[in-house]
């Protein structure tokens, strides 16, 4: 099975290079049977790929290799195009053989086809300089030339259009003795003109041929109006544009101005124009004569040698006929030759409809036989009426069963969810004593320092009302001694300083006490231990609390400096609420500003830490927010922080539980919302609503 490889494919279009004049020249074997594994076949087209012609030449050599799975021959092709009928003088030429010799240098082909008369004597021409001894096949010579049959190692298929047959017929499907020919100047028109010869030659030869050349579009009428419109007119060459020596319209346009501005019948001689308004005739197909001459490029790959293959002079046409255009002149079918072909056939009502018409058959064959089914089915239904009924009966006795398991699994999964829900309060529980642990442990620091200010102030207080004791008592005991013993006692204890400092000392002792019963008075109210019932309170008390017991994790730690606290309060009304609880979702939400700007210092952030408290009261409500200048929360994140069980921290540092029981005590207790606004490298900020008026729980 042959392996194709076309230009089709742009990745594989340089993949090979033929020409390499100088690599070529000295490393060309003159045998054909070339030892490599892969033969590769450079194709030469006289036009560009875009003319109808060409394009059938070119499927007509894929096809052929892609079809013959006889050959066990493994070819690549590769197509380039000369262009000739844009450029008839070749002005290209030098840079066209230039560029396949940069292509192909490196892999020279093992055989060389090409197509039409411009490009065989282009080739031809240059053969001594640069296809020395590489064999050749031509395709589309429109005149067989003897001189061909001479030319060492090439041989080919000469195109041969039936030009002569398809006047004949044109004539006597008319009626008429004289023929029109519209025909150009270039190369392949002068070609043509060897088919017009011929058919002077004929014994039954028109009594006149008139051939126009290099007509344009505009120039149609004035050309052929002298003419009658009965005559017919064999098309052999293309319009102009613009003038006699403008660029060529291509075939379809050509056969389409003709129909559109003549009422001429019109006879082609190549599959090129069908399709576009022409009669027909006996046509060359482009494809079919494209595998002619790779019958013979499998031969010489197969190492014959090409002048030992016979060219082939008579190229295979066959009749072709538009049915459209046969009725716009009034032309039968019989008035065809024998084996004719029709295109653009009216199709016969059955032939269009073919389709349905069986499926009508067969749904009436289909409607008789389901007629005896239901028939059948009707006879069958009270035999298994029975059947069905033990059916249903064994079915209602599963779905009972079934019932009852179903309603066994639901009280048993009742029974686990009051064990989960028993274990969420629990769970809830051990939250909130973790956060009053750390709460005492705030509250201790505090009372620690000034309890140890009243200690050890305590010792020198003692000491210095020992000494008045001892001033009192040696004044007594002196009395009324000289007052010089008083004055030297009082000397020594420095009863002046005593003096001065006792009443400091008390005052410190005052403070310290003041300092403790403060403390206890803030833990009562972050705790409002005697005050659970839902009353009006004063959130900034409440706040001012819950920072009381953090004031120890706020100070200066080891690895970063002291949190400074921005508060800006203005809600000037009381708000009703669960005060104990509120404080609750207050302090859960400052201790994870607390953590997050911890974690933010030990990253290596220079920023001052810094939590912004923020109250006001609008629509009747008390917003809090509660802000950080912390790292942020990423988005994928701060969708999951209410989640019970949600946490970042280490195994062992956090339950998961702080956010999302404050959002139970703001959303379910109170009725408000709290939203996290937060975006990476900006911080996060926490908003509370709490309604005035909420109805709670």
């Amino acid at each position: 099975m042959p392996r194709l490889l076309s230009k089709h494919s742009p990745k594989k279009k340089c993949l090979h290079v033929l020409l390499g004049m100088v690599v070529y020249c000295c490393t060309w074997n003159a045998s054909p049977a070339i030892a490599w594994a892969r033969q590769r076949i450079l194709v030469i087209h006289s036009y560009h790929n875009e003319l109808p012609w060409t394009h059938g030449l070119r499927t007509g050599i894929d096809t052929a290799f892609q079809e013959d799975e006889q050959t066990e021959l493994d070819v690549e092709i590769f197509h380039e195009f000369l262009d000739a009928k844009r450029y008839p003088n070749l002005p290209h030429g030098a840079e066209f053989l230039a560029q396949l010799r940069r292509k192909y240098q490196d892999n020279p082909p093992d055989l060389l086809i090409v197509s039409d008369d411009p490009g065989l004597k282009f080739i031809l021409q240059e053969r001594s300089n640069f296809f020395p001894e590489l064999p050749i096949v031509f395709m589309g010579i429109n005149k067989v030339d003897p001189k061909l049959f001479d030319v060492p190692n090439m041989t080919g298929v000469f195109e041969r259009h039936s030009t002569a047959e398809t006047a004949l017929g044109a004539l006597q499907q008319t009626g008429q003795n004289r023929l029109l020919v519209l025909n150009d100047s270039t190369e392949t028109g002068q070609g043509n003109l060897g088919g017009v010869e011929d058919l002077r030659q004929h014994p039954n030869a028109p009594a006149e041929i008139i051939i126009i050349d290099d007509v344009t579009s505009e120039t149609i009428t004035a050309e052929f109006s002298p003419y009658a419109s009965e005559l017919p007119i064999l098309v052999l060459g293309q319009l102009r544009q613009n003038n006699s020596d403008g660029p060529l319209v291509n075939f379809p346009e050509t056969a389409q101005a003709l129909r559109v501005q003549l009422p001429n019948p019109l006879y082609v001689a190549s599959v090129v124009f069908l399709g576009h308004g022409v009669i027909g005739g006996k046509i060359l197909d482009a494809e079919h004569h494209a595998q002619q001459a790779i019958d013979l490029a499998q031969q010489i790959l197969s190492g014959q040698s090409a002048d030992q293959i016979p060219e082939i002079t008579e190229a295979e046409t066959v009749w072709i006929f538009d049915e459209q255009e046969l009725k716009r002149f009034n032309l039968s079918l019989e008035q065809l030759p024998e084996d004719s072909q029709i295109i653009n056939q009216t199709v016969s009502f059955y032939e269009q409809n073919k389709g349905l018409i069986w499926i009508v058959i067969g749904a009436f064959s289909a409607a008789t036989v389901i007629i005896f089914l239901l028939l059948e089915i009707l006879r069958r239904r009270n035999i298994q009426q029975k059947t069905l009924q033990t059916y249903n009966q064994t079915l209602e006795a599963e779905v009972q069963t079934r019932t009852s398991e179903i309603e066994q699994q639901k009280k048993n999964l009742q029974t686990t969810l009051a064990q989960l829900q028993k274990t969420q309060t629990q769970l809830i529980q051990n939250e909130k004593m973790s956060s009053l642990g750390q709460m005492v442990a705030g509250i201790a620091h505090e009372i620690n320092n000034p309890a140890n200010f009243i200690f050890g102030n305590l010792r020198h207080l003692n000491e210095y009302t020992q000494n008045l004791i001892d001033l009192v008592n040696a004044y007594e005991q002196a009395y009324p001694a000289p007052l010089s013993t008083v004055l030297e006692l009082k000397e020594e204890i420095d009863l002046l300083f005593l003096q001065d400092d006792l009443p400091k000392i008390l005052d410190s002792i005052k403070v310290g006490t003041h300092r403790i019963r403060e403390i206890v008075k803030s833990l009562r109210s972050f705790s409002r231990l005697d005050e659970s019932d839902y009353k009006a309170v004063d959130l900034h008390e409440g706040i001012d609390s819950t920072l009381l017991m953090l004031d120890s994790r706020l100070k200066v730690q080891a690895h970063r400096p002291e949190i400074k606290i921005i508060k800006d309060y203005n809600c000037p009304v009381q708000i009703d609420c669960y005060p104990g609880q509120l404080n609750q979702a207050f302090f859960n939400l400052m201790v994870n500003a607390i953590d997050v700007l911890g974690d933010d210092a030990a990253s290596g952030r220079n920023l001052e830490p810094r939590i912004q408290i923020q109250t006001r009261f609008e629509n009747e409500q008390a917003i809090v927010s509660i802000a950080d200048n912390g790292p942020g929360i990423p988005e994928d994140i701060r969708q999951k922080i209410f989640d019970p069980f949600f946490t970042t921290k280490a195994v062992g540092q956090g339950t998961g539980l702080g956010l999302s029981i404050s959002y139970s005590i703001v959303v379910e207790q109170h009725h408000g919302t709290l939203v996290c606004v937060s975006h990476p490298g900006e911080g996060t900020e926490f908003i509370i609503t709490i309604p005035q008026s909420a109805e709670v729980k």
